[in-house]
């Protein structure tokens, strides 16, 4: 079956209240990119990539003038194929980056087709055997105030979550740490505490900082560093104080090769928006099972 037609779309969305990560800055909102791929027989496959406020616009125009003529009138069950060809028509100025955003968007839409085409849900067509995943609820919250912030979490919890992921990265580390005791004081024994630094500290720092997080038992520390330092991650792995997350933030398949096979994690989070959509993040996927490790989304 072929492809009829490719659409694609920018959404602005915007935040009902700025908030703050220590790598982005203050956030008022998102765009959102939409492709929409129709088979000959009309059925139509819908997949999406979010990316910063104002730059959607470049990422749509990535698919409208190079990977439309690339997909019009091919069979559309040949994802693989498709992928590679969008990804070596940018060798030179890509392979990564804009690009990854780009091919994801189409990736996934070409994913949603197949499975209303052969009646059957992504999670089935990739060999899962549960339609349940266990989830964390997470919140951008470093610029709200300490009561804010654990009210936040109060809320989450009435929400039936039983996991919490916080951000850190404020100008002191002292600060973040009286933060997070807070919060581990103000959540119940058996709730789960994850924090995300959002690439804010140094070695260094991060050292000194994971040190006194270490009595708190947080399930990780996300990106506590910049995202290809992969020395200093391993460095970081290798103190064995609270264990580490990272990877939502690197756009290619030998990125997470160097990231899980040179020890600098233990919980690879690729993110299909920004690794170039499900086909490559199913191939983390089975980088990080071959490593023994979880794949965290």
């Amino acid at each position: 079956m072929f492809i009829k037609s490719v659409e694609t779309d920018t959404y602005r969305l915007p935040l009902p209240r700025p908030v703050e990560a220590a790598a982005a800055g203050l956030l008022t909102g998102f765009d959102m990119v939409a492709v929409r791929v129709t088979a000959e027989n009309g059925e139509t496959g819908t997949g999406y990539t979010a990316v910063m406020q104002n730059q959607g616009p470049a990422i749509q125009a990535i698919i409208s003038n190079v990977f439309i003529p690339i997909l019009q009138g091919k069979d559309y069950s040949l994802i693989e194929n498709h992928w590679m060809k969008m990804w070596k028509v940018h060798h030179y100025s890509g392979r990564g980056g804009p690009v990854s955003f780009a091919i994801a968007a189409v990736d996934v839409a070409l994913w949603d087709l197949k499975g209303l085409i052969l009646g059957d849900p992504l999670w089935r067509l990739l060999g899962g055997f549960s339609n349940k995943v266990k989830a964390y609820a997470g919140n951008i919250d470093l610029n709200f105030p300490l009561d804010k912030l654990l009210e936040g979490a109060s809320e989450s919890l009435a929400l039936g979550h039983k996991s919490i992921k916080m951000r850190m990265g404020k100008p002191s580390i002292a600060e973040d740490i009286s933060r997070a005791t807070a919060m581990r004081n103000h959540l119940p024994d058996h709730i789960e505490l994850m924090a995300d630094v959002n690439e804010a500290w140094r070695v260094d720092q991060a050292s000194k900082a994971m040190k006194a997080l270490s009595p708190l038992g947080l399930v990780w520390i996300e990106e506590p560093l910049t995202p290809d330092d992969f020395a200093g991650y391993r460095h970081l792995r290798s103190l064995g104080e609270v264990p580490i997350a990272a990877g939502e933030n690197l756009h290619t398949l030998p990125e997470f090769t160097q990231l899980i096979g040179q020890g600098c994690v233990d919980f690879p989070e690729p993110d299909f928006t920004t690794c170039g959509g499900i086909t490559p993040f199913m191939k983390i996927a089975r980088l990080a099972e071959a490593h023994n490790l979880p794949i965290i989304s």
